[in-house]
């Protein structure tokens, strides 16, 4: 065999082992464990996005009435 030859066998041989059904198998369930990850630290931001929106209404609302309180009205 030539070494050609020999490199293309490996390559057929590598490239099948890659695109076989248990790699790919392997590959969907990582991926989808990966989305699932996303999904929850998306979650958590949106979670804390929220309560910190909730903080800066209440601090501006108390500022708001500070400022009533110094202006009079």
């Amino acid at each position: 065999m030539s070494p050609a030859e020999v490199l293309k066998e490996i390559f057929t041989t590598l490239y099948t082992k890659i695109v076989s059904p248990d790699v790919t198998n392997i590959l969907n369930s990582q991926l989808k464990e990966l989305g699932s990850n996303i999904d929850v630290v998306g979650k958590g931001i949106t979670e804390q996005a929220g309560t910190v929106g909730e903080g800066v209404k209440k601090e501006a609302d108390a500022l708001k009435g500070k400022i009533k309180g110094l202006l009079g009205d």
